[in-house]
């Protein structure tokens, strides 16, 4: 980084800290001999730890010396989301970790927090990209996270910094929570409107008796290439009762499968599979662009005394839900209803024009509710710029004001350059001892 103020150097994070990644995970090291607890990746989040599942295995007294965890180290992602980190302070008495993780021990004058924020920013600033490696799974290796490239301000500075980034920190912190309660809010307004919307006292019919027809998807191999011709809705394309147009696959025109599958303005589609969360989860298509279905879904095409949005509105709401839940089986994980069971799908029938009516409604309060989450997650998204904003100034040396009196970094880095030549001497002659 160019341009530093007086007193600061550019350096590499190993000049600054001892880096080591833990004890490889395998079966062997599992048998209960010297069994402790170890950090994995997961455990490691942004600035804390998940310590709700913490595993063990085997160290003997040697590893345990390698890979025991002191206050103040700091413990980065090696995969995953690459240089996710938080600083150990003793939580589990004993604690090791293990190789997906990198142990980061900063050298006297150099402060765990000051590294932290560090590796944050580069993180943020996509610094850490060209460290990277592979594509599904990413990993920062350790001879990539040695020479990561970083600002070092004097130590009294780190102290300054440290602090005042905590500061403005806290305060984005309070407003966000205050955003995301706000944010719960939104989704409970979202689902008692449709509950109470469809609180009717009307005859109750099986979605059949309303059916036109009803059928499975397209089981086509598609493709994500945009060229290939019409778009394939799946089921990740429902969201909250509507479509998204995201992370699109293709059929070509001239596909057999597209006069089969291709969609019709209030064709109700049904996500047949899924988590048992969201299994069950209905839209209906609108007709604003071409689309087929894929085979997890089921179309239905209703008789006109129902309007499809109305028939989604229940199979989302309080009553759809609860039949599903009733109705659908589960295997390794998925959960499924078939086309059998969703035909019997009770469904409250009142007039058509009073369908109208209270979709009408519902739609002019999530309309309301659409804007309130769109002004929270601006609010949000507006809160994560200032934070790179502190960031990005705390490392230009702009955050805090510099103290010419303050040792210089270089100063710093000599001596711990120094302090590292003789430690391994002193190790050798009380070995030789």
């Amino acid at each position: 980084m160019s341009d530093l103020p007086e007193g600061w150097v550019d350096t590499i994070l190993s000049e600054v800290a001892e880096t080591k990644l833990g004890k490889m995970l395998s079966k062997k090291s599992k048998t209960g001999v010297g069994s402790r607890p170890y950090l994995r990746n997961k455990n490691v989040q942004w600035w804390r730890f998940d310590l709700s599942d913490v595993g063990e295995m085997d160290f003997s007294d040697t590893e345990f010396s390698k890979f025991a965890l002191r206050d103040g180290d700091l413990l980065v992602c090696e995969g995953g989301e690459v240089g996710r980190c938080a600083i150990w302070r003793g939580q589990i008495p004993g604690c090791c970790y293990q190789k997906a993780v990198h142990r980061v021990r900063p050298h006297r004058g150099v402060l765990a927090e000051y590294l932290q924020y560090v590796m944050r920013f580069l993180a943020d600033s996509n610094a850490l990209e060209k460290h990277v490696t592979g594509s599904t799974i990413k990993h920062l290796p350790q001879e990539d996270l040695r020479i990561l490239s970083m600002p070092l301000p004097p130590t009294t500075e780190q102290t300054r910094i440290v602090a005042a980034i905590e500061e403005q920190f806290s305060r984005l912190d309070a407003a966000e929570e205050g955003l995301r309660h706000g944010l719960l809010n939104v989704y409970r307004f979202r689902a008692s409107a449709r509950a109470l919307a469809t609180r009717v006292d009307s005859p109750i019919v099986k979605l059949s008796e309303v059916t036109a027809a009803q059928g499975y998807g397209s089981s086509a191999k598609a493709t994500q290439d945009s060229s290939q011709g019409v778009p394939m809705l799946r089921m990740g394309n429902i969201v909250d009762g509507r479509f998204t147009f995201d992370d699109l696959k293709y059929l070509p025109d001239d596909h057999p499968d597209v006069a089969k599958y291709e969609l019709q303005e209030g064709d109700l589609l049904f996500n047949r599979t899924n988590s048992p969360e969201l299994v069950g989860k209905t839209a209906v298509f609108k007709g604003r662009r071409r689309a087929l279905f894929a085979s997890y879904l089921i179309r239905i095409r209703l008789l006109p005394e129902c309007e499809p949005d109305w028939a989604s509105l229940v199979i989302n709401g309080p009553l759809g839900r609860s039949y599903i839940a009733e109705v659908r089986t589960q295997q390794v994980g998925q959960a499924n209803v078939n086309g059998t069971k969703l035909a019997a799908l009770p469904v409250p029938l009142p007039p058509i024009e009073e369908q109208r009516r209270i979709v009408a409604e519902v739609e002019r309060q999530l309309s309301i509710a659409d804007a309130m989450q769109a002004a929270i997650d601006s609010a949000l998204a507006k809160s994560a710029r200032l934070r790179r904003s502190i960031l990005d100034r705390a490392f230009r040396g702009t955050l805090v004001p510099q103290d010419p009196t303050d040792e210089p970094a270089s100063v710093l880095l000599d001596r711990i350059r120094a302090e590292r030549v003789v430690e391994p001497k002193k190790r050798r002659t009380r070995a030789k001892a």
